[in-house]
């Protein structure tokens, strides 16, 4: 009987998250377009990013929720199907449901008739993590900006070492300081794109 109960538990809560899920996706993309993308052969589209993105289910919420998305870092067609290598982008990289999202993204585009195969980027394996700290007081904030990272970092870690355990978290620096007694402060190796916009 216990089994039972949890069983319908377990049908209900999933049925809410699909309605959920399905009422956030209609609410950020443009379903119609979505459908058509989804309808046409992948051979045929001009851009592979939202087309892929089409054909996701539930973890679609995830992603646009986070700001995130994916992008192919390589695809090869072979008499099996599409075999893509993507990697998670924006905000999902550094949420802590990242690992989960990434295989919800496998698991629904294996789903397609034209994929094969989704592998993670394995080029490094890695991930980048930033945090951008400002304040009006009198005071440095280089050390909140470093734990912010470090949290950011240990959460992944704390979510990840299930499916592998042998991680590193290295390579945390400072890149730019602006303000203070020692004025505009930028490291010697150069800063990422986005961050030269900033200052």
């Amino acid at each position: 009987m216990d089994d039972d109960i949890l069983e319908q538990y377990r049908l209900e809560a999933a049925a809410a998250m699909e309605v959920e899920a399905n009422r956030r996706i209609a609410e950020t993309t443009d379903v119609h377009r979505d459908e058509i993308l989804r309808n046409t052969s992948l051979d045929e589209v001009e851009e592979l990013v939202p087309a892929l993105l089409a054909r996701l289910g539930q973890v679609r919420a995830a992603l646009d929720g986070h700001g995130g998305g994916i992008s192919v870092t390589d695809s090869i067609k072979n008499d099996d199907g599409y075999h893509f290598v993507l990697d998670l982008t924006g905000a999902c990289l550094s949420c802590g449901a990242a690992p989960g999202t990434l295989q919800g993204v496998k698991g629904d585009l294996e789903r397609d008739d034209e994929i094969a195969k989704i592998i993670m980027n394995e080029i490094d394996n890695s991930l980048e993590v930033f945090c951008v700290v400002s304040a009006v007081a009198k005071t440095g904030v280089e050390m909140e900006a470093i734990m912010g990272v470090n949290a950011a970092l240990i959460t992944i870690y704390d979510l990840s070492k299930i499916v592998n355990p042998h991680l590193k978290i290295d390579n945390v620096k400072l890149l730019i300081k602006e303000g203070g007694k020692s004025g505009l402060w930028t490291n010697p190796d150069g800063l990422p794109e986005f961050l030269k916009n900033i200052f």
